[in-house]
């Protein structure tokens, strides 16, 4: 698959950031912490599949909502990335046969190894990696594969929903790649609370609400910079946890409040 991408779209993000699960129990607050990282000038590439299993909600319907449509094609997401630092696009665009073998999952009933495929496409070869998975064992995975396709910066976490997002009351158990050396890293819960109770209304317009400081949201919040903070340390943007975490806050209480899809 990578032999097909264009040579010369190489390098145009920071970070690809894969987004193939979609959410039913929580918002994306992934998607706020992504806007935050292109804020401050990392190109943030998103790619994802609509629509392979029923009753969730998917990140480039959310986007659109968003006032961030897709775009079309690879190319059309590098000039994106140039202008406004974030681009997603959807499987089908990248590679139909394969976006085609995502979809037989309503017919197998469960994930097929595409899924795994999909997440590690990085199309822009980007030196840096964020990948979500739901099952644990899979985990294993996708670090090897980093490691036997010659990547140098990655992590792998179980995110909420199976998407790349820190559950804030669970500890997250990170596996992963740093300078090319595997490595495995825990981080500890960011908040106590019960376990948090799903999101009956999944209403988009919330995540808008929230960036604007129109709404709290604890849990939504402590989500976004535990996230951010995991993929500013994997960046090596961060020295450590807790300087990860600092910096994750301060970009959250920095952001644009008055802007939300012309954040980047």
């Amino acid at each position: 698959m990578r032999k097909t991408f264009d040579p010369a779209l190489q390098g145009a993000a920071d970070v690809d950031w894969s987004s193939y699960a979609g959410k039913k129990r929580q918002l994306p607050w992934f998607l706020l912490a992504a806007l935050c990282l292109a804020r401050s000038g990392r190109k943030v590439f998103m790619h994802g599949f609509d629509g392979h299993t029923a009753g969730r909600l998917y990140t480039g319907a959310v986007l659109r909502e968003l006032g961030l449509p897709p775009a079309e094609s690879l190319g059309q997401a590098a000039a994106q990335l140039k202008t406004r630092n974030f681009a997603y696009v959807d499987l089908a665009a990248i590679s139909p046969p394969l976006a085609r073998m995502m979809g037989f999952k309503k017919i197998l009933g469960l994930r097929s190894p595409a899924h795994t495929l999909a997440r590690m496409l990085n199309p822009f070869g980007a030196p840096c990696l964020l990948q979500g998975i739901f099952h644990p064992n899979y985990m294993a995975t996708h670090q090897g594969a980093a490691e036997i396709l010659g990547e140098r910066n990655m992590v792998v976490f179980r995110g909420e929903g199976g998407e790349i997002e820190r559950r804030p009351g669970k500890p997250c158990e990170t596996l992963g790649l740093r300078d090319g050396a595997p490595f495995e890293e825990r981080w500890p819960p960011i908040m106590e609370e019960p376990r948090q109770l799903p999101d009956e209304a999944m209403d988009a317009a919330r995540l808008v609400a929230v960036w604007r400081g129109e709404a709290q949201d604890d849990y939504g919040e402590a989500a976004i910079t535990g996230t951010l903070a995991l993929a500013l340390k994997t960046m090596g943007a961060a020295a450590d946890q807790d300087q990860a975490q600092a910096l994750a806050v301060e970009m959250w209480r920095g952001r644009d409040r008055a802007r939300l899809a012309e954040a980047v």
